[in-house]
This record gives structure tokens, C-alpha cells and sequence, in this order.
């Protein structure tokens, strides 16, 4: 998918956004965040644009591996749906940097292009909760007077926020601690029959 110093350049943007915002990423705080030359970044990306595009397509990789994981275990829906959410906030606490991209789409707001391959990521990642979410309410894991979208939109809020508030917090506490036990809540109060 991409050369070693592809990803070194990707991971070192996402570095630079998130410790300052889409401004902070210029050739010139890349070239010394990975310690080459200006020119040379350009023989592996031919722009700024084509970065970010790498960056949103290692996101996508990224998610992939969430329905890999899932479904090679043989549980029913709902236990899907709590690893799929663990997984998520597994990948997000290794690696801090990439959830202060991952949910601030509004950062490739300026690019028609980019804006619609983010926005298509994030389509896919619901698209996946919500095939979860329906062999839930199939299998009877889930209820079935809830609206598959809502679900949906009431687990991906809810991750969001938390991360949100994990990263304004300085990674103060345990995300997966965290997350497991409000999903775990969340199912008690409102998903199940």
C-alpha cells in the first residue's frame, strides 16, 4: 500500500495535526518532523494534498482491520458490536495521535476531494455497525423498536465523545475502561429487550 517513508511522512502528518491543527502540516515542519529534505518529500508525495489523501487511506486500512477482528469470533450480534467498540477504542489508545484526526473531519473542510473521502470512510465505518446492529435485531440480540440508524448514530456519538473528551483531558483516564463500561450501560438501558 505505501513505502516505509510513505507511512513515515502519513504518521508524521497526523503527528503535526494533532498536536496543532491541519496549518501545522507545511513541507517544511514535515521534512523535519522525518528528517529529509524538502525536495525529497516530494518523491514520495507529489503535494500537501496527496499526504492528507494518505492519510485518510491508512484510516481506511486502519478500519478494516475492526471487521477482521470481529468477526473471527463466533458470538452473537451484540457481543460483535462489544468488541467491535473495544477494538475501536483499542486503536485509539495505542495510538492518541490518530483520534485527533480521525474525528475532526472538518480539518479537510477546504478540499472538495478530500472532504468526500472522509466523508466515504466515515460511511463505511457506520455501514459497518449498522450490518452489526441489523443481525442484532435478526438473531434477537437487540430490540427491535429501535431504528437500526439510530442505534447506530447513538454508538458512534457515543465513542466520539468520549474520545473527544479523553483527548481534551490529556489521555487522563483508561478509554477502554472507560468506553467498555458506558457501552456496557448504554446496552442495559437501551438496546436490549
Amino acid at each position: 500500500m505505501f513505502t516505509s517513508r510513505q507511512r513515515e511522512i502519513i504518521d508524521a502528518s497526523i503527528k503535526l495535526i494533532a498536536r496543532g491543527g491541519i496549518q501545522e502540516v507545511t513541507m517544511k515542519h514535515l521534512s523535519i518532523e522525518v528528517g529529509i529534505s524538502e525536495p525529497a518529500l516530494y518523491r514520495h508525495f507529489k503535494s500537501k494534498h496527496d499526504i492528507m489523501a494518505g492519510v485518510i487511506e491508512s484510516f481506511r486500512y486502519h478500519n478494516k482491520m475492526v471487521p477482521e477482528n470481529v468477526n473471527d469470533f463466533d458470538v452473537d450480534s451484540l457481543e460483535k458490536l462489544k468488541l467491535a467498540v473495544d477494538t475501536v477504542l483499542r486503536k485509539f489508545s495505542d495510538n492518541p495521535e490518530i483520534s485527533g484526526v480521525f474525528f475532526s473531519e472538518e480539518i479537510f473542510h477546504n478540499d472538495a476531494q478530500l472532504t468526500a473521502q472522509m466523508s466515504e470512510l466515515l460511511e463505511e465505518y457506520r455501514g459497518f455497525f449498522l450490518g452489526l446492529i441489523d443481525s442484532g435485531i435478526r438473531d434477537g440480540s437487540l430490540r427491535v423498536d429501535i431504528k437500526k440508524e439510530d442505534i447506530s448514530l447513538i454508538i458512534i456519538g457515543v465513542v466520539r465523545l468520549l474520545v473527544v473528551r479523553w483527548r481534551l483531558s490529556g489521555y487522563s483516564f483508561n478509554l477502554v475502561e472507560a468506553g467498555n463500561g458506558i457501552f456496557e450501560r448504554t446496552i442495559k438501558v437501551i438496546f436490549q429487550k
